[in-house]
């Protein structure tokens, strides 16, 4: 999968680290890159208790704590929630949506 152009690829940025007893060729290979948008993160990265080929991906999204919702009845209050968690998810998948080339 590729990314488009330099507004995207240049959210993503190399955030490598090693291990003391990696050779100076190992510490020359990027092991990990980070995506940081503004409602999501996105990890890829290797690890030394997986396969050295394997790529593992870890996911960062937005996080909603604490929400303060009109004041009504609990009916309206689970209405306004999820109405709030669903705005939060598209921004998210918007985000990403513009990330990936379209084929």
């Amino acid at each position: 999968m590729s990314f488009r152009g330099e507004n995207m690829s240049s959210k993503w940025r190399d955030i490598s680290s090693h291990y003391q007893d990696e050779t100076p060729e190992q510490r020359s290979v990027t092991n990990s890159v980070e995506f940081n948008g503004r409602h999501v993160r996105v990890r890829v990265h290797r690890h030394k208790d997986y396969d050295p080929n394997e790529w593992l991906m870890t996911c960062y999204l937005d996080n909603i704590e604490l929400a303060q919702l009109e004041q009504g009845g609990l009916d309206n209050a689970k209405s306004e929630a999820l109405a709030l968690v669903r705005v939060r998810l598209q921004l998210m998948l918007d985000e990403v949506e513009a990330a990936l080339v379209k084929p």
